[in-house]
Order: C-alpha cells, then structure tokens, then sequence
C-alpha cells in the first residue's frame, strides 16, 4: 500500500518507486492483524467513516499477517509512506 506524502503529481510518485529498492529500504514491523478470509476495504484512515471517497476492495486468506511500515524518499520531490502486509511465520 502507497500513501502519497508529497509528490507533483502520482504519475511522478508512481516512476519514482523502484521495486528493488523498496524491498532493500529498512521496513518496521508495526504489529499484526489477524484476519478472516474474505474481502476487505483498504481505504485513508484519515477519512471520516462518512466521508470516504475511494476505497479499494482486496480478498485475502485467514491468517495473521505481520504489519510493516517504511517511508520512501527516492528524491526530494517524493515522499511516501509504504506499508506491506505478509503472512505471519
């Protein structure tokens, strides 16, 4: 998941995000989640409940999966806040 910190548009955002190098960046593991299977609604946790204007539907399988976090600055126009869910064990 991307959260857009800063970026002059998110076509810029989107060409400055090297796959390589996201996986080389330190990620922190921020806690777990313990999910049932089925689908889930990913949307900005800024948002009043009311007010969300876009969300994105993703299905997952049951299990615990781990929370990791890792803001990425591949240059001084981009920031973002990436964070990654994997399964546990």
């Amino acid at each position: 998941m991307v959260r857009w910190r800063w970026a002059e548009s998110e076509e810029s955002l989107l060409a400055a995000l090297d796959l390589e190098r996201i996986e080389r960046l330190p990620w922190k593991n921020q806690g777990f989640f313990e999910a049932a299977a089925g689908e889930y609604m990913l949307f900005d946790s800024a948002c009043d409940g009311a007010e969300i204007a876009s969300a994105l539907s993703v299905e997952i399988s049951m299990g615990d999966y781990l929370i990791d976090t890792v803001e990425c600055r591949p240059n001084a126009s981009v920031c973002a806040l990436l964070r990654r869910l994997h399964l546990k064990g």
